[in-house]
């Protein structure tokens, strides 16, 4: 993103569109485009909120304006406190967490194509192994048709999981809202998994009509920030993660 370099924000790692971006509908009216800008270090002084310049994008002169940003680094922040408690108020009696990945990043193979609508998570898979670092896991399931998928973007999946205990489902949010994964593989490839909060029952009867009836998944879900990359957490003692 060239208006990294003209707000002075070194160490930018990613960007992405913004999924809820503030203000949207204002910034429709005047044609304004919402990113989230990843950094690998801390906001600038300088650069507070407001901070706006001029830069060059493709031949046309646009303003680039920082709107709002945030450390989702440290456990502890007040800020991310009362934003965790937020959304685990308002989700309810949800019962299990959504992460949208790379169908790539869980299925290597570039030419699979998906005949159904969902597959369970193979029980020995790395990325199984990574989700029970929270707890016991009662059932995950891959949702190849449920992400909002753009022309000539990656394949999307939907990774739902539903934990044994409501604990483990909020230690695992707690840990993963607003931040983003590393591929266990590739160093520099990350992604934010925009996590969310459902009830896995719901959200499989609204993704795979002819299990149940269809109804809209409830989701409690929350913008993610400017942060640094987070670290996953070790395995627990015992728990084998095989890789693929």
């Amino acid at each position: 993103l060239r208006g990294a370099d003209a707000l002075g924000l070194q160490g930018m790692v990613r960007w992405d569109e913004a999924r809820d971006p503030l203000g949207a509908k204002e910034a429709g009216r005047r044609g304004a485009r919402d990113v989230i800008a990843a950094l690998d270090r801390e906001l600038p002084a300088q650069r507070s909120l407001g901070h706006s310049v001029q830069a060059a994008a493709s031949g046309i002169r646009v303003q680039i304006t920082i709107v709002d940003s945030a450390e989702t680094c440290q456990d502890v922040d007040p800020l991310r406190i009362s934003a965790l408690a937020k959304c685990l108020k308002e989700s309810g009696n949800s019962d299990a967490i959504i992460l949208e990945l790379p169908q790539q990043w869980i299925i290597p193979d570039p030419d699979f194509r998906a005949k159904t609508p969902s597959i369970g998570l193979y029980p020995g898979s790395y990325w199984m192994g990574f989700l029970r670092c929270w707890g016991p896991v009662v059932t995950a399931e891959l949702f190849f048709r449920t992400p909002k998928q753009q022309d000539g973007q990656e394949p999307l999946v939907h990774l739902v999981v539903k934990y044994k205990e409501r604990e483990c489902l909020k230690m695992c949010f707690t840990f993963m809202y607003d931040r983003y994964l590393v591929h266990p593989k590739q160093k520099h490839s990350l992604r934010a998994p925009w996590c969310q909060l459902t009830t896995f029952e719901t959200f499989k009867a609204s993704a795979c009509p002819s299990t149940g009836r269809k109804s809209a998944p409830r989701i409690s879900m929350m913008r993610p920030k400017i942060i640094n990359t987070p670290q996953p957490p070790p395995p627990l003692p015992g728990a084998a993660a095989a890789p693929g």
